[in-house]
């Protein structure tokens, strides 16, 4: 169970506007803080909160721009003995769920 509320926002907000030049609807404030997160956070919370990792998961961290897909596949692929097949045929989303 997620413990904190979490309230969709109604049109866009004046704070969004000033510093943010990308999506400025579709957002949920989360918690006592009110944090501003994505609307998809709604479906997405819980998973988060209850999400036990395991010694064997990798972690791959980078900037915005910087190469991300590119490592994901590279690293997948080699933890799959360069399985070429299965990665034409299965969207990399699949294969290597992220947090963003």
């Amino acid at each position: 169970m997620f413990p904190y509320e979490i309230k969709p926002i109604e049109g866009e907000r004046k704070e969004l506007l000033k510093s943010f030049t990308g999506q400025k609807a579709g957002f949920v404030e989360v918690g006592p803080k009110k944090y501003l997160l994505p609307l998809k956070y709604m479906d997405e919370a819980e998973g988060y909160y209850n999400f036990e990792p395991r010694e064997d998961d990798l972690w791959i961290m980078t900037y915005p721009r910087s190469g991300t897909t590119w490592s994901q596949e590279l690293l997948w692929l080699v933890n799959n003995d360069l399985d070429y097949e299965t990665s034409s045929k299965v969207s990399l989303y699949d294969r290597f769920p992220f947090y963003e």
